[in-house]
């Protein structure tokens, strides 16, 4: 990068170009852009939507960008940004405007160095804020995970097929096994309940059940769970059923690396549409059981994992933190990467806060 930088662009010249805006927001081209940003190398990036066809032959939700950087002579203290513009006129739309610095871009994104995308200068203004009050879940750089967090994905759903396929509800009834709320169970052996994202909404582990569901349209495309009444979830001993189990022996080997000894974890909707989905963070404690790729789980360490745990899915399904991540969002995943980028209190600072509160004083924190 830095070579053909010296070689293209004159020390004290410019360089505009037309290029995808995943230049600057996808993670395979942070390298890339994160080496425009500490270099203060980054001019201006204006993203555009192909719906009104500025480009006639280009799929209408295409994106593209007019990216301006600058010579090694003549670097630039704010970068000019503007997202989601249909036209010229929408993108010298003031509202939609805004500025980053480069240690702002670098305090959002510390991991990746990748753009923060806004769509007004209002939401610039409250994330900058958020930002500046608060340190990200994981900070690679300065190797800071004050929460403790560990990620994992237990059971792809697609290359992993062979621990569950075969484990249905009829196949393993007719080899004599018995259901025990919604783990099966023959003598010692057991299959344990296969987790999927749609069982899982804010503090709600039975969200969604497969309970009644007819097998013809249990493994559909897209299938759809029934909602469990009120009875049933005022029923603590109420547990959901799945489509698929996973024998005990393999959900042993799963978890073997995963170091964690508790019967709980924290579990979340890895997938988020922006546009269309009225919350983006859902997230919630649910027994330790496997899980699909499409809700990853977090562990912690540290002392009071129970509590830690309460007050991390607390913030987690608040509106500030659904708020923030609205803001990471390029596609319609939960992405790792996303995750540890989003501004959150430690640990440390709530229980500062509980003391105050305890003592009858009021924090600003």
């Amino acid at each position: 990068t830095e070579v053909v930088t010296k070689e293209v662009i004159a020390p004290t010249g410019r360089g505009g170009m037309v290029v995808k805006t995943g230049v600057a927001t996808d993670y395979r081209t942070q390298d890339l852009f994160g080496y425009l940003v500490e270099e203060d190398r980054l001019v201006s990036l204006y993203d555009f939507v192909n719906k009104k066809g500025i480009f006639p032959d280009v799929a209408p939700d295409e994106r593209f960008c007019l990216l301006t950087t600058t010579g090694s002579s003549s670097s630039t203290a704010e970068v000019q940004f503007s997202f989601y513009s249909e036209s010229l006129e929408e993108m010298r739309d003031e509202n939609k405007r805004y500025t980053l610095t480069t240690d702002q871009i670098s305090k959002i994104n510390p991991n990746t160095k990748s753009c923060p995308i806004f769509r007004s200068q209002q939401d610039r203004d409250i994330t900058v804020s958020l930002y500046d009050q608060f340190p990200v879940i994981w900070n690679e750089e300065a190797s800071s995970n004050p929460w403790g967090i560990s990620y994992h994905r237990m059971v792809d759903l697609s290359t992993d097929s062979g621990l569950f396929e075969d484990n249905k509800k009829e196949e393993l009834e007719e080899a004599g096994f018995s259901l025990d709320k919604n783990i099966f169970k023959r003598d010692k052996d057991k299959y344990y309940p296969l987790y999927e994202a749609k069982f899982i909404q804010q503090f709600d582990h039975r969200f969604g059940t497969f309970e009644g569901i007819e097998r013809e349209n249990r493994f559909i495309r897209r299938a759809s769970t029934n909602t469990p009444t009120y009875d049933q979830k005022s029923d603590p001993e109420f547990e959901v059923i799945p489509r698929y189990w996973v024998s005990e022996d393999d959900f042993d080997d799963v978890t073997d690396s995963i170091e964690w000894d508790e019967d709980w974890v924290f579990s979340f909707r890895d997938i988020a549409r922006v546009t269309s989905d009225s919350r983006t963070a859902m997230g919630t404690i649910c027994p330790y059981y496997p899980f699909g790729n499409t809700a990853p789980i977090l562990t912690f360490s540290g002392d009071d994992l129970e509590r830690r745990a309460l007050l991390f899915t607390s913030l987690y399904t608040s509106f500030v933190f659904d708020y923030a991540l609205r803001q990471s969002m390029g596609g319609t995943h939960v992405n790792l990467y996303i995750l540890k980028q989003l501004p959150m209190p430690d640990p440390e600072e709530l229980d500062e806060y509980h003391v105050h509160k305890e003592n009858g004083v009021r924090s600003a924190s």
